[in-house]
């Protein structure tokens, strides 16, 4: 297969195709409409420049990362398998090489399990598209080994019921429950965004990236994980498009992990601070039941 020349991506789901546009946003739901955009409408707007790029760029959907590995000799050292998910392919691997590979595959990120950088819980509700749906976080408390089987047995009649608690004296009226899941928060960051130290200890060329919830985890709070997670791809993007186009060297790589790990870090250390408020808040006496509570 010949060499790719570009950017390797991994994206864990692939986009949702849009067959038409809904309203992002109830009208006067907000006084600031122009800046409620919804992410379907975000991964369509994404798509389409894609599209009309100089390139004329398309996803590769039904991909999954199955293997990556890197050698030092050649201009495409990395070699990324690929598996097909798609009924009538299931299951075949092709292999890609490539110069770089940047994983922005959420927190289960399999490219930062590759490159083996190991990864360092209150009622939040969100508008969403479509006429009245909203999705709701609800929190249901520290996690430890004693409460781990209880807490992921909780029903959605249960979930239902915490956050009429939370919301009273206000009433809450849920017509239709769409998607239901209980899941773990980890307050977590990688030490390197990048594959500049071999598994040996040594320091490399950096040659794999990874961005956003790959390299850091923490509360759906704040907005603070897509503001952070944009300016981890801005920052990596004119860097990579710099080297690519030779009007850097490829050292200038190495400034994404040093810049945007200690970005990231003061996330993690104002989430875990403000998850201490939060814990503080619900604990005293007399506390609003509408507070700020501590999320897991």
């Amino acid at each position: 297969m010949k060499p790719h020349s570009g950017v390797l991506m991994h994206k864990a789901t692939a986009l949702s195709t849009l067959t038409g546009r809904v309203q992002d946003t109830e009208t006067d739901l907000s006084e600031f409409p122009h800046v409620i955009v919804n992410q379907a409408r975000v991964q369509d707007y994404l798509l389409d420049s894609m599209r009309r790029s100089s390139h004329r760029l398309e996803p590769d959907y039904d991909l999954e990362f199955a293997d990556m590995q890197r050698d030092e000799e050649g201009e495409y050292p990395i070699h990324v398998t690929l598996r097909r998910t798609d009924a009538s392919r299931e299951g075949e691997e092709i292999t890609l090489r490539a110069r770089y590979v940047v994983g922005c595959d959420g927190a289960r990120s399999p490219v930062r399990s590759a490159i083996q950088s190991a990864s360092k819980g209150n009622l939040l509700i969100i508008p969403r598209e479509g006429g009245y749906p909203v999705r709701v976080y609800a929190d249901l408390g520290v996690v430890t080994p004693k409460n781990r089987d209880s807490i992921k047995q909780r029903k959605v009649e249960r979930i239902i019921e915490m956050a009429r608690s939370i919301l009273r004296p206000y009433t809450l009226d849920v017509k239709e429950v769409a998607w239901f899941s209980v899941y773990e928060v980890g307050q977590r960051l990688t030490d390197r965004f990048d594959d500049a130290i071999a598994a040996d200890g040594t320091s490399r060329e950096p040659r794999v990236f990874i961005a956003g919830y790959a390299c850091h985890t923490h509360r759906a709070k704040a907005g603070q994980g897509m503001k952070v997670s944009m300016q981890d791809g801005f920052n990596l993007g004119w860097k990579l498009g710099a080297v690519l186009e030779g009007r850097s060297d490829a050292t200038l790589l190495r400034s994404y992990s040093d810049e945007r790990q200690p970005i990231s870090q003061e996330l993690i250390d104002f989430d875990k601070e403000w998850s201490r408020d939060d814990g503080r808040a619900a604990e005293r006496p007399g506390a609003s039941r509408g507070g700020r509570r501590r999320s897991a």
